[in-house]
């Protein structure tokens, strides 16, 4: 993205399961060799009980909620690292019970002009059907589900909004969703989509998944990595007319 604005770039990586959040503090992760001294040093915890745990590092952001466990950082170059800790977490606890994994990826991206901002909008959402039913409208939040384009259960989705927190910057949110399991083949049609979501159950949290979120970690991080960039820079590279 070296010919796009961006203001803030931020990856975190969310594992859903059973956790017992006591069990995560700057100096466990020390022990496991995840984090170095400095890191630890400087770590600042928020808190940390039995049913919550928050607390960061200079370049890392960690919660942790009876049913979830959340790594994040703003730092491009640290994208790696946070992926590294989070598949030393789950190697160092083998027998959690784990149910999903998310690789999620917010960008803030300038717009060129004010033009540029609403071609934008416009490409994703064309208003003319919009004009003759309301007056001036304008487009707030846009959501767009893919299929996966590997053999893993979940979806992409990829969400654009205008910036809350930079004026006149452009929002997007892009969520690798795995449930880790697997599919013999992916949905053909928009039909075998939707029918596929109705029929979905919950997955099972199990000990027994931790390998497969660990793989995807390891396999798929660079295509996911790939697409979330190819996505801000189509959206950039939208044109006035």
């Amino acid at each position: 993205m070296s010919d796009t604005a961006i203001l803030l770039d931020g990856i975190s990586i969310v594992v859903k399961g059973r956790f017992n959040a006591a069990i995560f503090s700057p100096l466990w992760l020390l022990q496991q060799n995840l984090i170095g001294v400095n890191d630890f040093t400087d770590a600042n915890i928020e808190v940390i009980t039995s049913d919550f745990a928050s607390f960061s590092t200079p370049w890392l952001a960690l919660q942790v909620l009876p049913d979830a466990l959340q790594l994040t950082t703003t730092d491009p170059a640290d994208f790696e690292r946070v992926r590294d800790v989070v598949v030393g977490v789950l190697n160092a606890l083998p027998h959690t019970p784990v149910a999903a994994l998310g690789i999620n990826r917010q960008v803030h991206f300038a717009a060129s002009s004010a033009e540029q901002y609403h071609a934008i909008e416009d490409q994703l959402v064309p208003k003319q059907f919009w004009e003759n039913l309301i007056s001036l409208p304008v487009t707030r939040s846009v959501t767009v589900w893919g299929q996966r384009p590997d053999n893993y259960g979940g979806r992409v989705q990829i969400q654009v909004e205008p910036s809350l927190k930079f004026r006149g910057h452009v929002y997007v949110a892009h969520n690798d969703h795995f449930d880790l399991t697997t599919r013999d083949k992916q949905p053909a049609t928009r039909d075998e989509v939707w029918l596929a979501s109705e029929e979905a159950t919950p997955v099972e949290a199990s000990a027994h998944k931790i390998p497969d979120a660990i793989a995807i970690l390891n396999t798929s991080w660079a295509s996911s990595i790939k697409r979330s960039t190819d996505v801000v820079n189509a959206l950039a590279r939208i044109e006035c007319h």
